[in-house]
């Protein structure tokens, strides 16, 4: 189920026809996102809607309290101090040669907030010696002074004690609202009997355990039958799942029955969406787990049975150092967290690194299945952003045709000899269009996507023609598509055309005619009905035949789901384009099990995969710096700026956990590589943290040496 789709549809009902009451909310609401939020745009109610639906998936039924503090009362305050230390800064000019200056170091006029309550005459509890020895100061004008310093520092820890309240009052004007969406949620949920996601049901779960309703149920059908439980990619399971399966669990081991599980710390690149690799060894080593149990067994797998000696040594030497406490401190630590994380952070995350790959150590299996001899190439890039792409480009595309062709030559095909991993699909779109532009074969995770098919968008501008014709961008759509008899010869000439006026060349009124053709019987046709009658006028068939075969089984897959979504969802044609813009575009075409193409996909899709060729173009991965939102005590806090000890121990926490899974991810990908791996160091200048590029770099200077068939070279 589309959860994120259901809460826009959510505020979309909830805009429809508000009470009083939620009228209200919404206003408020629109308040926090402008004032508070400091967010804004032509749209806001498109950007609150998005807001409120992304925090609505990370709260999702979390009990939520409402402690508000106007946006104006910070700033009153923070104008206070400002006006209090421009009174401060006129006494402090005049008398600044009879004042111990190292009281007041660095203090200029324009001083900021932020830094200024940071300064030791103003952090101090007692101040004596502000002035020098033997100095002579009128005694009204010292009075002054110390006048106008005692009012800025009262003024100012009153800044301090409402900026401790701040992380929580950014976002405090959507908490009524958030409740409010929710509860319309649980009513719709519980009336149409759904479940909305995996954390609907954990916690239902977990809730009918904790109210006594469901263990005699789950006994009599599971426990009953089954003692012997196995759980694997355990690594990536999220508390939620586990408190929710627990009680089953137990249950069955008191009877005699045992859990096995299975996972690999290291591979654990699922924390954005709730694992906890913690629990791997927690459910080991706790003794409130499990606790009628004396012999709890954990065992490591040693043996690499997917990759050549060379890449196995390669591996070990690369990720043996993250075992050595001072060398994740020394190469690791500051580059992905930054120097002013807490210490007791960056302490913990040493503990998480050194505790994650304490059993890094492979053994491999001799593999003669493959011809290709095995080989690692690292490229350290160092470049500015701007030119970095273009180097990257020259050099990935001069290996991977060379790959491709001794791959054909060895006729090491399967399901696809190379694959080449990146962390997002803007990446993979990217080195997609590369492959293209120089005729290599390529399969992405979006190429047999329904969405992607030229000639069904074409399709669909006509079915949105036909519900609106003044719809220009749908004229646009359609001319691009290429399935009229005329029009431009390229996207170039139409954009042209269009500057100069979107009828500039009698297209539009062209369009418009045929249209008329439908619109008189379109009102009586279903769906697939209008779509044959589409097919059949401008010879759809025949055109996939003679120019577009390639668009064959997209079609064939088009047909299908449409017949299906008329046979269960009626004849509206409405209806219909709402469903292919809200998911219907991404229905897929089955995939060939056997293709002679390079494959592109993100490292997640990766995941368990092996490949004789992998290339790791893009490293160039970071720590987000982006504010985090948590749920603290009840309180939603928008941690961001300048925070409070305590909260920035929790930012720095986060961030912790962040860079641990990129760590992971780099992990992963590099040994989906069976024979060969090209890993591409990424470095570009850019402010804030740096990308996990450095960190590895650091490593493979510091640790690697000369390893057989490994090659390093600095660019």
């Amino acid at each position: 189920f589309d959860v994120a789709s259901f809460y826009e549809d959510l505020f979309d009902l909830l805009l429809l026809n508000p009470t009083e009451k939620q009228m209200g909310l919404l206003l408020d609401a629109l308040d926090t996102y402008m004032a508070m939020d400091e967010r804004g745009g032509f749209y806001p109610e498109t950007g609150l809607k998005r807001r409120l639906c992304h925090l609505l998936e990370q709260v999702d039924g979390q009990e939520l309290i409402h402690e508000r503090i106007e946006a104006m009362d910070f700033k009153v305050v923070e104008l206070e101090v400002k006006d209090a230390f421009n009174e401060f800064f006129e006494h402090y000019s005049r008398l600044k040669p009879r004042l111990n200056l190292d009281h007041f170091d660095g203090l200029r006029r324009n001083q900021k907030v932020e830094t200024l309550i940071l300064k030791p005459f103003i952090m101090a509890d007692e101040l004596d010696g502000l002035f020098k020895k033997g100095a002579r100061v009128d005694s009204s004008e010292k009075k002054a002074f110390l006048d106008a310093l005692k009012n800025l520092r009262k003024k100012c820890r009153a800044y301090n004690e409402i900026k401790e309240k701040m992380p929580f009052a950014y976002l405090a004007g959507y908490v009524p609202l958030l409740k409010e969406l929710f509860n319309l949620k649980q009513e719709i949920a519980k009336k149409e009997g759904l479940i909305l996601g995996s954390r609907d049901w954990n916690r239902m779960v977990s809730n009918a355990f904790e109210e006594g309703q469901l263990f005699p149920l789950l006994f009599i059908h599971f426990v009953e039958n089954l003692r012997h439980f196995l759980f694997d990619e355990f690594q990536d399971t999220s508390r939620d799942q586990w408190d929710a399966l627990y009680p089953i669990f137990e249950e069955a081991i008191s009877q005699g029955g045992t859990l096995f599980y299975v996972g690999d710390v290291k591979q654990a690149i699922y924390h954005w969406r709730g694992g906890d690799m913690e629990l791997f060894d927690e459910v080991i080593d706790s003794s409130s787990i499990f606790p009628q149990v004396e012999n709890k067994i954990a065992s490591v797998l040693k043996k690499n049975y997917r990759s050549h000696p060379v890449l196995v040594n390669f591996f070990n030497a690369l990720f043996g150092p993250l075992s050595d406490r001072k060398v994740v401190t020394d190469c690791v630590t500051d580059t992905l967290l930054g120097k002013n994380v807490p210490q007791s952070v960056k302490n913990e995350f040493v503990e998480m690194v050194v505790s994650g790959y304490r059993d890094h150590l492979q053994e491999y299996v001799d593999r003669d299945d493959c011809s290709l001899s095995p080989k690692v190439v690292i490229r350290q890039i160092k470049r500015p952003k701007v030119e970095m792409l273009e180097e990257v480009k020259t050099r990935f595309i001069e290996d991977i045709e060379g790959e491709w062709e001794e791959a054909k030559d060895h006729k090491v095909y399967g399901s696809s000899p190379i694959a080449v991993l990146v962390r997002s699909h803007h990446d993979g779109e990217l080195v997609s269009r590369w492959l293209q532009e120089r005729g290599l074969p390529v399969v992405t995770e979006n190429a047999f996507r329904l969405g992607g098919s030229r000639l069904l968008k074409g399709v669909l501008c006509l079915l949105r023609l036909l519900d609106d014709p003044e719809d220009l961008f749908s004229y646009y759509g359609l001319l691009a598509s290429g399935i009229l008899d005329f029009g431009p010869e390229d996207e170039e000439e139409l954009s042209n055309a269009w500057l100069d006026g979107p009828d500039s060349k009698g297209w539009l009124t062209r369009i418009k005619n045929m249209l008329d053709q439908f619109l008189s019987i379109s009102r009586r046709l279903s769906p697939y009905e209008a779509i044959i009658e589409i097919c059949d006028v401008f010879e759809i068939e025949k055109k996939i035949k003679s120019k577009w075969p390639e668009e064959a089984p997209y079609w064939e897959r088009f047909l299908e789901v449409t017949h299906n979504f008329v046979l269960n969802e009626g004849v509206s044609i409405k209806k219909f384009i709402d469903f292919w813009e809200k998911g219907g575009l991404e229905e897929r075409v089955g995939l060939p099990e056997t293709i002679e193409a390079i494959r592109v996909m993100t490292i997640h899709k990766a995941k368990g995969l092996e490949f004789p060729v992998v290339f790791i173009p893009f490293t160039n991965w970071r720590v987000s710096v982006k504010p985090k939102i948590e749920v603290l005590n009840g309180r939603l806090a928008y941690l961001k700026g300048d925070l409070p000890a305590h909260l920035e121990e929790k930012r720095g926490r986060m961030r912790a956990k962040e860079a641990m899974e990129l760590i992971n991810l780099f992990y992963v990908a590099v040994t989906r590589a069976s024979r060969r791996l090209y890993i591409n160091l990424t470095m570009t200048d850019e402010r804030g943290l740096r990308p996990i590029a450095y960190a590895f770099a650091s490593l493979i200077e510091k640790e690697l040496g000369t390893i057989e068939g490994v090659t390093w070279e600095a660019i």
